[in-house]
């Protein structure tokens, strides 16, 4: 809520210009979903409400994608069941109640890996991908999608690399606010505070290490050196 009030109170224009200045720096939450909050809001106790109802929006238009666009690939029963399933999962429920980006994310996610699968073309999702990364920090991992499908391309002799290069420019036209402000403060276009603490054993150790030397080292080879093999498994398990 407070970041769709700082939104709504710089303004859309104002928004954008204090990220391309390095000024805003919430490296948590990324904006789109406060962006779309924003004009919903009045600073007062109705927020709260209102921001959840834009959640449950968020999640109605969730099961509609599903359906619509698995309908459209497997047919009616696939469709169904598709919405079926979102609708009876116990996740969806519990974050459709909650003011958080991970409903709008999900559906954008979803929205991004359709269009691969419907043959739309690779422009449109890496547009979709982008405002994805706009919405939480993991969006960027689509982009995986499609350099999977130009290596099979490629091993089949096919040209790839036009496709490729219009899902990276999409991308890059939809999170460019967000790409230019992480590079121009921390020099990572990818930056999100969360990739270091999705490292970490447990959420206590980030309160202990922010700050220190050791925090600077946290990532990949950083845990792969205090985690065996069966313990990473294990994690990946428990999820």
């Amino acid at each position: 809520l407070d970041q769709a009030r700082d939104i709504a109170g710089r303004g859309v224009l104002g928004t954008i210009g204090c990220h391309l200045r390095g000024e805003c720096r919430e490296d948590n939450r990324h904006p789109l979903y406060a962006a779309l909050l924003a004009p919903l809001i009045s600073g007062g106790p109705k927020d709260f409400a209102q921001g959840k109802l834009l959640t449950l929006a968020c999640s109605l238009g969730l099961i509609a994608l599903a359906y619509f666009s698995c309908r459209r690939r497997w047919g009616e029963k696939t469709g169904l069941a598709c919405a079926a399933l979102l609708s009876l999962s116990w996740m969806t429920a519990d974050a459709s109640h909650h003011i958080l980006a991970d409903v709008l994310f999900a559906g954008l996610y979803f929205a991004a890996l359709m269009s691969l699968v419907l043959g739309h073309s690779w422009g449109v999702f890496g547009l979709l991908a982008g405002l994805a990364y706009l919405t939480k920090g993991s969006g960027h991992l689509l982009l995986l999608a499609p350099l999977a499908l130009t290596a099979r391309r490629l091993r089949r002799g096919e040209p790839a690399l036009g496709a490729l290069a219009k899902a990276a420019g999409g991308f890059a036209a939809g999170a460019s606010l967000l790409l230019w402000r992480n590079a121009v403060v921390w020099g990572d276009i990818f930056h999100n505070f969360n990739a270091k603490v999705i490292f970490l054993d447990r959420w206590s150790d980030m309160w202990r290490l922010v700050g220190t030397p050791t925090w600077e080292e946290i990532g990949p080879a950083w845990y792969w050196r205090r985690h065996g093999a069966i313990e990473i498994l294990e994690r990946l398990a428990r999820g």
